[in-house]
């Protein structure tokens, strides 16, 4: 193909010439191996995590299923070049995975990495055996000398994080190709710049020759660099939070925030929304989390018994907190992991008084313990 790199090697020097992909799946493969290769600081990632390769789902198979360790979900497809007839159709095709991976529970995004992780096709054998993400997490990402509530909060930012994509949808797009064509350029071009949208495309060199394989990524749209960017993302606060909503949205965020700075316990501001935590015990507790979700709404999310399993301490208590919510807000949508309340189609001004009244109650009674 006419372009060659220079190997220096054991005071050797090799040159390896450019040679086409034979088949996709290598490239999956080689990724999935090696997740650092894709060019994370060029799209404002943080480290990379693979929790499925070619995952099943109604609509087709996912080439590469990502996180990252800050609870980004990315969406990876491949194509070996211009040369499949299938490359021009590979937006639709992330779409329609992004539509089916939209909604899933925590629950079930763990339960379907436990799978990989626990399969044949992971091939990090430090993972193998994992009971929970958490346990995952923090063998992957863990470091030795963190203290327990510091443990505690980034795997309460990355949970949180996480469910927010899963609920949202709002997840990172990838194209990995060794040549993205003209057309795909332009519609990924024009779609990174939307606000609301996330993709990014990167191109493969390779060179081959004998037993040496070379792969050479780099990010090729500007706009990839818009998206995202290599310094840390900026966390919110109540006022930015408060002016992504409408009228009647305010009217229910502002007095319950009001109410939960009150208590003079922890809210912590993550990048798009917040986390309500109590100090029980010398840990921290998350008992209620807020985030936007476009068209000035929220979403006002409380924990289900799924995630007090975890605190069999506080689980009479906090199942009791539960309940009382329900009563609350009759019409909360349950996904496994949480409850979820649209604000302000469930949780209003008329009735955030009630929501306010059991936020007291179970602040009070874990004061208690």
């Amino acid at each position: 193909m006419g372009r060659y790199v220079l190997v220096k090697h054991d005071g050797k020097e090799t040159l390896v010439e450019e040679a086409l992909l034979k088949e996709e799946a290598h490239l999956q493969e080689v990724f999935k191996c090696n997740p650092q290769l894709i060019p994370k600081d060029d799209l404002g990632l943080g480290d990379l995590l693979v929790v499925g390769r070619e995952a099943a789902l109604t609509s087709g198979l996912i080439d590469l299923l990502c996180v990252d360790q800050n609870g980004q979900v990315i969406i990876v497809e491949f194509k070996k070049g211009p040369e499949n007839t299938e490359h021009r159709r590979v937006i639709a095709q992330l779409l329609d995975y992004g539509s089916y991976v939209w909604g899933m529970s925590f629950s079930d995004f763990e339960r379907r990495t436990l799978e990989f992780l626990n399969g044949p096709r992971c091939s990090l054998a430090d993972l193998k055996g994992c009971r929970s993400l958490r346990e995952a997490y923090e063998r992957y990402w863990g470091v030795a000398d963190q203290s327990d509530e510091e443990k505690n909060q980034e795997w309460t930012l990355f949970m949180e994080t996480l469910s927010s994509c899963l609920s949202s949808g709002e997840f990172y797009y990838l194209i990995i190709s060794r040549k993205i064509d003209v057309i795909t350029k332009r519609t990924v071009d024009y779609l990174s710049s939307l606000a609301a949208f996330r993709i990014a495309a990167v191109e493969i060199d390779h060179f081959e020759q004998a037993d040496m394989e070379i792969f050479v990524p780099r990010t090729v749209l500007s706009q990839a660099r818009r998206v995202g960017s290599s310094s840390p993302k900026v966390r919110t606060n109540e006022s930015e939070f408060l002016d992504c909503m409408g009228d009647d949205a305010r009217a229910a965020f502002e007095p319950l925030l009001a109410q939960l700075q009150g208590f003079e316990e922890t809210i912590y501001w993550g990048t798009k929304g917040f986390s309500f935590r109590i100090r029980c015990r010398g840990k921290l507790e998350s008992i209620l989390w807020g985030y936007p979700i476009g068209n000035g709404q929220g979403i006002l999310q409380f924990a289900s018994d799924y995630y007090y399993k975890e605190h069999p301490d506080l689980g009479p208590l906090l199942r009791d907190y539960a309940s009382k919510m329900k009563e609350a807000i009759p019409k909360v949508h349950a996904t496994n992991t949480y409850y979820d309340a649209k604000v302000p189609e469930i949780v209003h001004k008329d009735n955030i008084i009630a929501v306010i009244d059991v936020v007291t109650q179970c602040v009070e009674a874990l004061r208690a313990l």
